[in-house]
């Protein structure tokens, strides 16, 4: 009896797992994860010696971003593939399944091919985003360096108490369920850095009412229990696993489960689709109910609860309320709690599945309304309140929407954002995950920033020189000029005054002839050099040369 009625909680179990997150180009509040097939040129380079930066065209500058690689082993089961380590042959280098991640808020210009990150490698990767709504274009370089040991931005604050299961990050702290009071590891508490700083959720609401042969069957997420959670923290995104067990005590079911969540700072989505729900109908089940909803908490009276077709919003006050209870089936919904606490939006796609599918919304303090029937009401759990309870319903006859070989698709958005958010705003959060960016990798290689000028003969150099520099002082550009008679290696660097490497310019065999180099009074590293006095050195063979150049900021 309890490997069949496996089938029927499957589609509960997996709606259990969701992710957090909160919402340019223009969509700043969007991650990027790019495969690492999509960067054959660098497989099997060390993962360490792998940077992102981006380029600021109007200050010319590189600066490394916030990114991490995240090792993919797809020998393993789902739900460990981030947390089983690769064989050791391979673990800690780029191959096809590891993901690079990274925020569109950190995209920067582009790059010309003679613009390049002092240390590192000749060659890289151009990674191009395009916004499909606006046609506007976002750029971020990965470099390689043997050499570099450079420390990635934490920015974003990502940190995970494994002790109190609480992620926490620049932006918002989330608490999970793992004591005496609920037991379910999922989603309990919401604290919005940018807005009061309360706790504002209860949990989310599963319920799935049906029959099996003859007995009435409710589940909620009430069946989970977690035993354990544990985490990998990475400058831009958490992923965060929970073991546990769902278990019905009518049916002796007792299944142990898995959850994988994502965090970002700002955004993030959980997935999972080709549910066989087809599977359940072939040993009996009946489902005649399924609802997912967001409830909040008494901290969240006040706010103001939005969705696509209620514009002018409702205000949660735990009184009941008319509200356009419309949909949109098999496409991404959204529904939107917000006021001077914060904001949290949902997107989530509503499966086509009933002949009823409805906005679900629910604010009174007496309880649960779940399948709006009475003998569910005394059903609810978590608070055992319902504060601006809203998601979706479906209702009646699922049965005859499903074939032997029906599956299910689940996902999720969630974004947690500063007070006060708008509808508009809201909107604009789905219509971008409905129009995913175009992403593009080139392989580039490093093209000097040469001028030769030998036309002939008659202008070949007879000696070497290395000329003052063109503006000096300078700011921000300079140009240095030197002629060599014959072919041969050549260096070009820059020293401060206490004689440190600054930048090299010129480390190559080069040909007979006058040359001219631009320096941007950057570093090595693509930072800002101060004021000061520095030295140009030209070494061409046996020659040696060094002149002063003075920045002016």
């Amino acid at each position: 009896m309890g490997n069949k009625y496996r089938l029927f909680t499957v589609l509960v179990i997996l709606m259990l797992s969701t992710t957090i997150s909160y919402a340019r180009i223009n969509r700043n509040y969007e991650h990027i994860i790019v495969k690492g097939d999509t960067l054959d040129s660098f497989s099997r380079r060390q993962l360490s010696q792998l940077y992102l930066y981006a380029y600021d065209e109007t200050d010319e500058i590189w600066n490394m971003i916030p990114f991490q690689f995240d090792e993919v082993n797809s020998d393993v089961k789902i739900e460990l593939i981030y947390f089983q380590p690769e064989p050791d042959s391979i673990r800690k280098k780029l191959d096809e399944d590891d993901e690079l991640v990274f925020l569109v808020d950190d995209l920067g210009d582009r790059a010309d091919s003679s613009n390049w990150v002092d240390g590192m490698d000749s060659i890289r990767y151009e990674i191009e985003l395009m916004d499909p709504l606006t046609n506007e274009l976002g750029y971020v370089y990965l470099y390689f360096s043997e050499d570099s040991t450079l420390s990635v931005p934490g920015t974003y604050q990502m940190a995970y108490d494994q002790t109190n299961d609480r992620i926490e990050t620049i932006n918002y702290a989330i608490e999970f369920g793992r004591d005496a009071a609920d037991h379910t590891g999922q989603m309990s508490g919401v604290h919005i850095h940018n807005g009061s700083g309360e706790d504002i959720f209860d949990r989310i609401k599963i319920r799935a009412i049906g029959f099996f042969i003859l007995w009435r069957i409710y589940i909620s997420e009430d069946a989970i229990t977690a035993t354990d959670a544990y985490a990998k923290v990475g400058p831009v995104r958490i992923i965060r696993n929970m073991d546990g067990q769902f278990k019905l005590d009518l049916l002796d079911l007792k299944e142990p489960l898995t959850q994988t969540l994502f965090f970002y700072p700002w955004s993030g989505a959980f997935k999972i689709v080709d549910i066989p729900i087809g599977e359940a109908s072939k040993v009996g089940a009946d489902v005649y109910t399924i609802r997912v909803s967001w409830d909040m908490n008494e901290n969240a009276a006040g706010m103001k609860f939005y969705s696509e077709y209620n514009p002018d919003g409702i205000l949660i006050d735990a009184a009941e309320d008319e509200f356009n209870d419309s949909i949109n089936p098999g496409e991404l919904n959204w529904t939107m709690v917000t006021g001077d606490q914060g904001t949290l939006v949902n997107v989530f796609n509503v499966p086509d599945l009933g002949d009823y599918k409805k906005l679900y919304y629910f604010d009174y303090p007496s309880g649960d309304a779940t399948g709006h029937r009475e003998e569910d009401y005394d059903r609810d759990t978590g608070d055992m309140k319902s504060y601006g309870d809203n998601g979706f319903i479906l209702e009646d006859d699922l049965a005859d929407y499903i074939e032997d070989d029906s599956i299910l698709d689940i996902v999720y958005y969630n974004y947690f954002l500063p007070a006060n958010y708008g509808y508009e705003d809201a909107s604009w959060l789905a219509e971008n995950l409905k129009n995913p960016f175009a992403i593009y990798t080139r392989v580039q290689e490093y093209v000097a920033p040469v001028t030769r000028v030998v036309e002939n003969d008659d202008l070949k150099p007879a000696d070497f020189q290395l000329f003052q520099n063109y503006p000096n002082p300078f700011n921000p550009h300079t140009t240095i000029s030197f002629q060599i008679p014959s072919d041969g290696h050549v260096n070009l660097s820059i020293y401060n005054a206490t004689g440190s490497l600054v930048a090299e310019l010129v480390d190559t065999k080069l040909s007979e002839g006058h040359y001219s180099y631009s320096w941007n009074a950057l570093d090595m590293y693509g930072n800002h050099v101060p004021t000061g006095i520095y030295f140009s050195k030209l070494t061409a063979g046996s020659y040696n040369a060094v002149i002063k150049i003075m920045l002016i900021r």
